[in-house]
């Protein structure tokens, strides 16, 4: 496979489907802001939101060829997160560095889009990701949602990311981040937001103009004018080693109560059950998990994340 010229397809591929989508409606961002400020007790006295019902939600799970992953709806009201993950795709790749000359190869695709504001955006998101050829509902909403795109090739691995999903390689213990949080206090972010007009003000969060937690996004049409961009950050390609053992891609929920070093314990306490479960660490409730992602999420919730949480955890 390694005649193929992958990266002239991949970055245009990933931007082409990001910079597609429109927005989409939803909660308030007085609730929004709320919750951020306060969390889960903060929205219950708001007049703002909608009556919250305390609930884990509707846990689903899956194992589909080497891909597992599980989302949970937590302690929100709705789930906006979505996931895709597809290590099987079938794409036209250049042959021999030529552009007239095209080959279809095996690419994996795993992807999380974190939704804000309402469901539509990232639904759209991971629709679009295999049906980027489609044209982009346009129907004026308003809510927005982060990407976290990781394609596999050929041994190596390239991730785009837009918000505050991660993507994180676990090599033994160790895990490596491979994105950067797309926050507006990070001080490139915030450059590009002044220079075009907007504001970081702090509402519990530094935010957009006191608005949006993130300086880049998928909609959020709104605030595109202060500097609120879908444009990726790539992280380029990176060659796989025999110590690389697990790619995780998960929303930003997963992080409200675990660090990336909890997420890379839990795997290693996971892979010791089969063989010396009475040595594992293990929190009781992951033993009867049916998967790695389950069992994140899980321990993501039982520590007290009050966001949509999802996970995908593919073994290398």
């Amino acid at each position: 496979m390694g005649r193929f010229k992958i990266t002239s397809f991949s970055i245009p591929f990933v931007l082409l489907f990001i910079n597609s989508i429109q927005s989409s409606h939803g909660l308030s961002v007085s609730c929004m802001i709320d919750y951020d400020n306060g969390g889960a007790p903060a929205v219950y006295e708001s007049q703002e939101c909608p009556r919250w019902v305390l609930s884990n939600g509707s846990l689903q799970n899956q194992n589909i060829k080497n891909c597992q992953f599980a989302t949970l709806q937590g302690r929100r009201e709705y789930q906006e997160d979505r996931v895709v993950c597809n290590l099987d795709m079938k794409l036209p790749l250049l042959k021999n560095n030529s552009l007239l000359d095209f080959e279809e190869d095996t690419v994996g695709i795993v992807a999380v889009f974190d939704g804000h504001g309402g469901k539509e955006a990232s639904e759209m998101g991971s629709k679009l990701l295999f049906d980027y050829f489609k044209e982009a509902i346009k129907n004026g909403y308003f809510s927005g949602s982060t990407a976290n795109v990781v394609l596999l090739y050929d041994g190596q691995i390239l991730v785009a990311n837009v918000g505050d999903s991660k993507a994180l390689l676990m090599s033994e213990e160790i895990p490596s981040e491979l994105t950067y949080d797309h926050h507006p206090d990070r001080e490139d972010e915030k450059a590009r937001i002044k220079t075009a007009g907007g504001s970081v003000i702090v509402w519990g969060v530094p935010r957009v103009n006191g608005v949006l937690a993130m300086s880049r996004s998928i909609g959020d049409v709104a605030l595109k004018r202060f500097g609120v961009i879908a444009e990726p950050e790539f992280t380029g390609w990176r060659v796989l080693t025999a110590n690389d053992s697990y790619l995780v891609v998960a929303s930003d929920g997963i992080f409200e109560s675990l660090k990336p070093q909890d997420v890379a314990e839990l795997i290693f306490e996971w892979n010791l059950i089969p063989e010396r479960r009475e040595e594992s660490k293990l929190p009781l409730s992951c033993m009867f998990s049916e998967s790695l992602a389950e069992c994140i999420i899980t321990i993501a919730y039982e520590k007290g994340s009050h966001d949509n949480l999802s996970a995908i955890v593919v073994p290398l």
